[in-house]
């Protein structure tokens, strides 16, 4: 009895629920002309917006590294570590810290480009386009500001600080660097809204991040060098040291020559043959290390250079068009809805009221 009581009462609640839907869907087709006009408005406007709207300009770059010697490796965890961004150690994980870490895009802002035809530094050409340089020119004597330093050491106080808010610009809303291991390489994004700076910002970005693993590498190969030369010396010097103790204890007469003496000479030419593989090999890794100290071809390998690859990014009329939709529910239909739960609220409240005074 109590089951079919419970059905009955669930029944009732969602006739009461369809009735209330109804009431609500009747108010709004009374409304159909605010609907339309404030809905489609606010659609409209954000897909017109979308439609005029200034493209902005994607710079495309794909890249890796070849490493055939395998020598750089400890050399560039330490200019990772330098550079302030954590590395694992693999060539992926540094060439994605190297482009967006703060040492290569600094070095990138005083580098010369061409803008217009004529040479500017790339962060004097920012500076511009993000309107940086407004507010220098209300501030007398600094209307003329620009970057003029040839060295980030060299930097004066106005210049590192612009330089500061550029790369929280770059790394927030320019940069983006994936990698993708199907294709075994790294992709980068600059987007901008000028097509000159897009394409001279990834560009330079890209050239430093080479430059700075090949001097790596130049680096890590001196420093092995310059070891190994202190490694060879000291075995050239034992071995010495050795066979001369062994020509010496030759040149004995035999008969003055204790017996234990020859084990200890069995024993020290033991000792030379191995120093003297070691020597070898010294001898070899440092020939290796001296050809690695010569500049050789770019080891970052450019695959798509921005040069060719930067291209307007419009915004999407469908994705604006949606968004508009979205608010123009939010600010026109709900508010009405909210405006006819009022209307019968004080309706219900006023019909309580009648039936109390009867």
């Amino acid at each position: 009895m109590s089951t079919v009581q419970d059905f009955q009462e669930e029944d009732i609640r969602l006739v009461d629920i369809t009735d209330s839907i109804g009431v609500y869907f009747k108010y709004l087709l009374q409304k159909f002309y605010i609907v339309i006009i404030g809905v489609g408005g606010i659609t409209y406007g954000m897909y017109y917006y979308a439609k005029t709207a200034e493209p902005e300009y994607n710079a495309f770059t794909s890249f890796n590294t070849v490493d055939p010697k395998g020598i750089a490796a400890s050399g560039l965890i330490s200019l990772a570590s330098s550079l302030g961004f954590g590395a694992s150690g693999t060539t992926v994980d540094l060439l994605s810290g190297l482009y967006s870490s703060r040492l290569v895009f600094y070095n990138s802002m005083i580098e010369e480009v061409e803008v217009d035809g004529k040479p500017e530094k790339l962060g004097n050409e920012m500076m511009r386009v993000y309107g940086l340089d407004l507010g220098f020119k209300q501030i007398e004597g600094k209307e003329n500001f620009g970057f003029t330093s040839t060295d980030i050491s060299l930097f004066s106080r106005d210049e590192d600080s612009i330089a500061n808010i550029l790369y929280g610009i770059f790394t927030d809303a320019i940069a983006e660097v994936e990698y993708e291991v199907t294709a075994g390489l790294i992709y980068s994004n600059v987007t901008t809204p000028d097509y000159q700076l897009s394409k001279n910002l990834a560009k330079t970005i890209i050239a430093n991040v080479s430059k700075y693993y090949e001097d790596e590498q130049i680096s890590t190969a001196s420093i092995s060098y310059t070891t190994l030369n202190r490694k060879i010396d000291s075995l050239k010097a034992e071995i010495d040291w050795r066979e001369k103790k062994i020509a010496q204890d030759m040149d004995r007469s035999i008969f003055n020559v204790k017996r234990e003496g020859v084990f200890d000479q069995e024993f020290m030419r033991q000792e030379v043959s191995n120093l003297k593989m070691m020597y070898a090999e010294a001898i070899a890794t440092k020939e290796s290390a001296k050809s690695s100290m010569k500049p050789q071809a770019s080891p970052v390998r450019i695959v798509d250079h921005p040069d060719f690859s930067t291209t307007p990014k419009y915004k999407s009329t469908l994705f604006f068009g949606l968004i508009g939709l979205a608010i123009g529910i939010v600010v026109v239909i709900i508010p009405l809805m909210l405006r006819k739960a009022i209307l019968l609220g004080k309706e219900e409240n006023a019909l309580k009221e009648k039936l109390k005074t009867v």
